[in-house]
């Protein structure tokens, strides 16, 4: 049931100080991260060509974050059974509450997000349902383009991040699917409304078009490191840009499903490192890793701002009228 208007002024007062509080703590938890990499920033000489390369990464990031952001929205508009909702501040919803990942735990985003979406016209539920639904597409979309592309490398990346309790996690994994279409088998009724509500078709289209966009954030940010790779003196085949596009999906995935882990931070380094560094070296693949991880933490802040911005703007054109 979507509340009413005096229960979301009631519930705003609330989210304001707590959302700032949760984003400021964000900010806080993302520098101490950086400096965990032990990335030596007088180190590097920054020529032309390295800036261009990182400010193009950078707008690859926004671009994939953007693409995410849509494909959440398409989400909700299945969940939203034809009732009408704003879009735009539906994907502004999800850039700023996206900085919340990297508070320890890697969930408070997905808290953020139905605090700060109390006024969309979407019942919390709903929105908690599009950002489950959000996670198991961006694992069905990363596992199966790492399989496809590198499926040796994803166990080898399993094995150097679990070690010998790899087992356990793939019995996690199976328990994992296993529980999902138990849930799905008993929520087969409301799944057979959404489908009717989208008009059949129209359903299948929207999880089509989700998917596809959250694989594509994911093939943007591989893109980057590609092209950080032969910055930095790289050979680049065929054979080499698949080992760094799936070694950056698997550590993605890996960084993403792994609990406690503030926005993947730590490891993804490690298994970009364990897949990469017979292809790099120890001292390159350490670089590329680091590098790659400041791009997309730069894209991260850059679209929050640019979203508080943009909520500022329609806020005080709101008041003028």
């Amino acid at each position: 049931m979507v509340m009413d208007k005096n229960k979301i002024q009631k519930l705003k007062k609330f989210i304001k100080p707590l959302g700032a509080f949760l984003s400021a703590a964000s900010v806080v938890f993302i520098v101490i991260s950086i400096y965990r990499l032990g990335f030596d920033f007088g180190d590097k000489g920054y020529t032309p060509a390295f800036i261009f390369i990182a400010v193009f990464g950078v707008l690859l990031k926004c671009i994939s974050l953007i693409l995410s952001a849509d494909g959440w929205a398409d989400l909700l508009k299945i969940l939203a059974e034809g009732k009408d909702f704003d879009r735009n501040s539906a994907r502004t919803i999800y850039i700023k509450s996206n900085i919340g990942k990297y508070l320890p735990g890697n969930v408070m985003h997905y808290v953020e997000r139905n605090l700060f979406a109390s006024g969309l016209g979407i019942s919390q539920k709903r929105i908690a349902a599009g950002s489950a639904g959000e996670i198991l597409i961006q694992i069905v979309a990363a596992f199966s383009m790492a399989v496809i592309m590198a499926g040796g490398l994803l166990s080898e990346a399993v094995s150097g991040v679990f070690g010998g309790r790899r087992r356990v996690f793939f019995l996690a994994c199976i328990c994992a699917v296993t529980i999902f279409c138990a849930a799905a088998f008993f929520a087969r009724r409301r799944i057979k409304r959404l489908v009717s509500a989208a008009g059949g078709r129209g359903f299948f289209v929207l999880l089509l078009k989700a998917l596809f966009k959250y694989a594509l954030s994911l093939w943007l940010l591989g893109f980057v490191m590609v092209a950080l790779y032969a910055y930095m003196g790289g050979s680049l085949s065929l054979k080499n840009i698949n080992i760094i596009f799936s070694g950056y999906i698997i550590a993605w995935v890996l960084g993403f499903v792994t609990p406690g882990a503030s926005g993947g931070i730590g490891v993804r380094e490690l298994v970009i490192y364990i897949l990469m560094k017979p292809l790099c070296g120890e001292s390159l693949v350490i670089t590329l890793g680091v590098i790659h991880r400041l791009i997309t933490v730069v894209g991260d802040f850059l679209m929050y701002f640019a979203a508080v911005l943009k909520e500022k703007i329609k806020r005080k054109g709101e008041r003028k009228k």
